[in-house]
């Protein structure tokens, strides 16, 4: 069952990986995609992504103070919201309170960074294999035993230099609001309902589905090249 981690930011990217790399260890029939490293090589960005979106059964959001108003975040968490039921599409809380969360993020369950709620999640995550899922006995005695990792790996994070939490990517205000304007449109219209509005709405996506996929591309790609510059500084 393919479960899309999306992120933004470096404490972002570290959380989303380090749950990559935790998951299939508690239920061995999840398959975690987490970009960068699960787009194919010589696969386009956009429907590379555009197609890990549609499979996905669950999406989970890695949340940090500083990411809440990402861009790409947004328009990825929107994404899932319009394919998923709202409880597959699960906040994870990396130094924030449910309380922070404002907007599209808002209409989620979130789940805290800590044992009980990470468990909850984990059970979450489980329902969704139907009949394949894990006994809940035996959920359990995995979650326990790969627990300690998960949270070494994330404790770690936490001793970083605030700054290094704090390092975003630097987008275009054109780019963020074009973005988060669509994805609230399309919310805020699924959920009232409003006949008149959907076709419009339908209309000016098909009008800048383009675009949209060329933002998000560059978004990402600056994201990525930033993080390889700061990598490479570090060696």
């Amino acid at each position: 069952m393919k479960v899309f981690i999306t992120w933004s930011g470096e404490a972002s990217r570290a959380f989303a990986q380090a749950l990559r790399g935790w998951l299939p260890a508690v239920i061995q029939g999840v398959k975690p995609y987490f970009s960068p490293e699960d787009v194919a090589k010589g696969s386009r960005w956009s429907s590379e992504i555009a197609r890990q979106l549609q499979e996905a059964r669950v999406g989970i959001l890695c949340l940090t103070r500083q990411n809440l108003d990402a861009p790409w975040l947004l328009f990825e968490a929107g994404a899932l919201s319009k394919s998923l039921d709202r409880s597959r599409v699960c906040p994870a809380l990396f130094g924030v309170d449910p309380a922070e969360l404002t907007g599209p993020l808002a209409q989620f369950q979130a789940a805290r960074f800590s044992r009980e709620e990470m468990r909850l999640l984990i059970a979450t995550i489980n329902d969704e294999l139907g009949d394949a899922k894990v006994p809940e006995g035996l959920l359990g005695a995995a979650f326990d035993k790969w627990w300690p990792d998960l949270d070494e790996r994330v404790s770690e994070l936490l001793s970083l230099p605030q700054a290094a939490m704090d390092r975003e990517p630097d987008l275009t205000d054109d780019f963020a609001k074009l973005i988060r304007s669509l994805t609230v449109a399309w919310n805020r219209a699924r959920d009232a309902g409003a006949k008149d509005v959907l076709p419009a709405l339908t209309s000016l996506d098909q009008a800048i589905g383009d675009l949209i996929t060329k933002l998000g591309e560059h978004i990402r790609a600056t994201e990525l090249e930033r993080l390889a510059r700061q990598r490479d500084a570090d060696v």
